[in-house]
């Protein structure tokens, strides 16, 4: 089909290997256009740093731990097109509509999600029925996820970009910035991905990342409020760890259960950390570490 802008695909990743995936499944369902797109592939976390370019793809690498909103703001740099995508490492591409220009310029558009297999224990069915519901995030949460993200780059310079002192959340950081601004968020039908449904060690390792996430932006800020948020994450440990004590009983099912036990303890190791990044004995750098091994 042809497409009334071109645009440049933008995939962080730590595997080189798992984003070619993604880049092929989005030349699988282009249909020979006039003009392929851009393929952007940054790759954080490892040794190498530079640019290079193989099979119409460009490499960027980066060396050491930067985060994922550090390498698509990275990405976004060498982007020669208007419209922006931004794609995870693990996710294949299954339709791919001709974008208007005129509604990508300002309104951040996301696509339907589905996953690659059927859930087969709690703790997936809860991922399953929970991980993507993009219509409530746009209408309760004002954001979209970056799992796979339309944005102009207009629109993209005018917020300064991911603001990459988050580990996890600056998709929600940058979905409330882009609707105080003005723009809509919108979800697009015509738009489809599958990603990996994880398991059960995977599901808990994501939670504990976000987890430090929320933490972690609250680090950054020097406003009064973080206080209450130090409360409410104290509050919310409590109820989860009711849910560790009843859950198991109420559902018959030991993997629900242990979700909300590592949640509960992510988080009470989050307010350790805040004690020693407030009092200066924990570095942002040393946050990013943690979260990172997580992700891995």
């Amino acid at each position: 089909m042809g497409y009334t802008a071109m645009f440049s695909i933008i995939i962080p990743c730590i595997s080189k290997r798992h984003a070619l995936k993604t880049v092929e499944s989005c030349r699988k369902v282009l249909n020979n256009p006039k003009e392929e797109p851009q393929f952007i592939v940054v790759i954080d976390g490892g040794n190498k740093v530079g640019t290079e370019e193989s099979n119409g793809v460009l490499f960027r690498y980066l060396k050491g731990i930067n985060g994922s909103y550090a390498a698509r703001n990275e990405g976004v740099r060498f982007a020669k097109y208007n419209q922006l995508l931004f794609l995870d490492s693990d996710v294949e591409v299954l339709e791919l509509p001709d974008i208007e220009v005129a509604k990508a310029e300002n309104t951040l558009i996301g696509p339907l999600v589905c996953f690659d297999r059927d859930p087969e224990d709690g703790a997936e069915r809860w991922y399953y029925q929970n991980a993507f519901k993009q219509a409530e995030f746009i209408r309760k949460y004002q954001f979209l996820p970056t799992i796979s993200l339309f944005v102009s780059r207009k629109l993209f310079d005018s917020l300064n970009g991911f603001d990459e002192r988050f580990v996890s959340g600056g998709d929600v950081d940058f979905g409330h910035r882009a609707t105080a601004a003005g723009f809509g968020l919108t979800l697009d039908e015509r738009f489809k991905v599958r990603t990996k449904l994880r398991n059960a060690q995977q599901i808990v390792k994501k939670i504990e990342r976000q987890s430090y996430g929320q933490v972690f932006e609250m680090l950054n800020s020097e406003q009064p409020w973080r206080w209450i948020v130090l409360l409410r994450i104290g509050k919310n440990s409590l109820l989860w760890i009711q849910s560790l004590l009843f859950g198991m009983k109420r559902s018959g099912d030991f993997s629900v259960s242990h979700i909300y036990a590592c949640r509960c303890r992510a988080l009470t190791a989050s307010l350790f950390l805040t004690k020693d990044r407030i009092t200066g004995r924990a570095t942002l750098a040393n946050s990013r570490e943690v979260a990172y091994e997580r992700q891995t």
